[in-house]
């Protein structure tokens, strides 16, 4: 009787122990979260999300692909023909798979096996190749929003749905980390997306501390030679885009701008468009021989909710109504590829063209 109440005594103690540990790591995973600003939890969101900034050696591997093996993936897809499918919607450009997928010679900059972007011998920017097509005189006179996500490549579903479901007139920028780089951008401009690359900058909490830091993230302490370094690697054999999406950088408001010019003339001299995720930071590059400087008007840094979400849409289809036009940033999650969705369905977007982002480029 004796060993029986001991083996069941045992059995209590140890499921206690294991119902504590476990409430324990649930609050503690809880509190690490909430202590980055779900602009850039978003980064790692989902069970399948590679990104792990503790691991810069695995990062930096996955940062740097070699161009023989892209090529080679190039060359295992055929260009297709536009179709004449009709829009799923008045208001939505029609769905036609983008012809290049790949930069031709002339807008390749290669050394050594790797290459870069750059405006080609007769004055092609890549920038202006790469666009989607958009028809200016039929939708002279609409409302138009731009909606750019990003963070595509860092979890595999949601990367799938997101070049799969979205509207093709929805812009997808891609982590420079993820894997597969170039057949993911390949797929999403087989859908008629346009695609860019993120460009991380330092961004700093309330005390202090530096919330997103990676092999590529481009620091205020730096001397502008290793932060052009930087800006280099994250445009190294990155295929066919249209520019970066600047994300973070609120340390540089109240830091020297001279490395953080240095990296925005050496984007846009590549003839590539700077997409500035803050509406009110300005331009710190001086002259520049092409591309173009884009601020956009708003970018989402709430919570990470359908609800929420659907709500900052909203506002942003409201407010292109009211200006003519209007440019948002939102990250990729689950919860924003059901917005996005659930506002096609409902109608949210109603009486606005959804563009690309080459569409609200100034004339």
């Amino acid at each position: 009787m004796a060993k029986k109440l001991l083996l069941a005594f045992l059995i209590i103690l140890g499921a206690s122990l294991i119902a504590f540990l476990a409430w324990f790591c649930f609050q503690y995973f809880a509190k690490q979260q909430a202590s980055v600003p779900a602009y850039f939890s978003s980064l790692t969101v989902g069970e399948e999300a590679t990104f792990d900034t503790d691991k810069s050696a695995k990062s930096a591997e996955v940062f740097s692909s070699s161009l023989t093996e892209n090529f080679a993936l190039l060359k295992t897809k055929e260009t297709p023909s536009r179709s004449s499918s009709s829009a799923s919607s008045p208001l939505l450009p029609p769905s036609l798979p983008l012809e290049v997928l790949a930069p031709p010679p002339s807008l390749m900059d290669i050394d050594k096996g790797d290459y870069l972007p750059r405006i080609a011998a007769d004055g092609t920017e890549p920038y202006n190749f790469y666009k989607t097509p958009f028809d200016h005189k039929k939708y002279a006179r609409e409302a138009k929003l731009a909606i750019v996500v990003t963070g595509l490549g860092l979890a595999k579903s949601t990367t799938n749905i997101a070049i799969e479901k979205l509207p093709a007139a929805v812009t997808l920028s891609f982590s420079p980390f993820a894997s597969g780089f170039v057949s993911q951008v390949i797929s999403a401009r087989e859908k008629g997306h346009e695609t860019m690359v993120d460009l991380y900058l330092e961004e700093e909490t309330a005390n202090g501390d530096m919330i997103f830091s990676s092999p590529a993230t481009i620091l205020t302490h730096l001397p502008y030679d290793e932060n052009l370094a930087r800006a280099r690697a994250t445009l190294l054999n990155k295929g066919a885009v249209t520019g970066v999406v600047a994300l973070g950088g609120s340390a540089f408001k109240s830091a020297p701008t001279a490395s953080l010019a240095a990296v925005q003339k050496f984007i846009m001299d590549k003839g590539l468009i700077y997409l500035e995720n803050d509406p009110d930071f300005p331009k710190a590059a001086g002259s520049v021989t092409g591309g173009f400087f884009l601020n956009a008007n708003a970018t989402y840094r709430g919570d990470l909710n359908t609800k929420d979400l659907l709500s900052f849409i909203k506002k942003a289809a409201d407010l292109a109504l009211d200006r003519g036009k209007y440019i948002i940033i939102l990250p990729l999650s689950k919860a924003t590829l059901n917005a996005l969705l659930e506002g096609e369905i409902d109608g949210l977007f109603a009486g606005v063209v959804l563009t690309p982002l080459t569409a609200l480029l100034p004339k």
